[in-house]
């Protein structure tokens, strides 16, 4: 594995975890520690990341992340290893999101494709009666 496309490996992994923390605990987490400093350290190694080429793509043009919408606003997203070999098939499902105090309106199915870096998703939407709708 070439250095530089681990180095945006993890610059991918980072930026997806400071999203994370700064989706779940805010600006400062319960114990009054501020997270921001996530958003410095991410630009540093974003912009040593950057001296390498495109962001976005590894050394021999695959896509570093991959993104499908299971719904409007639902996205899924997954991040390729650099090590194409290192990659294998997975997937993963869940419910559908509703508002509170609303019947779950179906679930979802994802599953990548590590040779062609695709998301596949399925949706199973329920409808009154019982029967199910098969969505994109």
């Amino acid at each position: 594995m070439r250095a530089d496309d681990a180095l945006k490996y993890a610059l991918t992994l980072f930026e997806e975890r400071t999203e994370w923390a700064h989706s779940t605990v805010a600006v400062c987490d319960d114990d009054g520690h501020d997270i921001g400093y996530l958003d410095a350290a991410l630009c540093e190694v974003e912009e040593l990341a950057m001296q390498f080429g495109d962001p976005q793509r590894y050394s021999d043009g695959r896509r570093i992340k991959s993104r499908a919408e299971i719904q409007p606003g639902f996205i899924t997203e997954h991040i390729w290893h650099p090590d194409p070999d290192q990659e294998k098939p997975r997937s993963w499902h869940g419910k559908l999101p509703s508002d509170p105090g609303v019947p779950c309106p179906g679930v979802y199915a994802v599953a990548t494709g590590p040779t062609t870096q695709t998301i596949s998703v399925r949706v199973m939407w329920s409808v009154l009666g019982g029967a199910e709708v098969t969505g994109p």
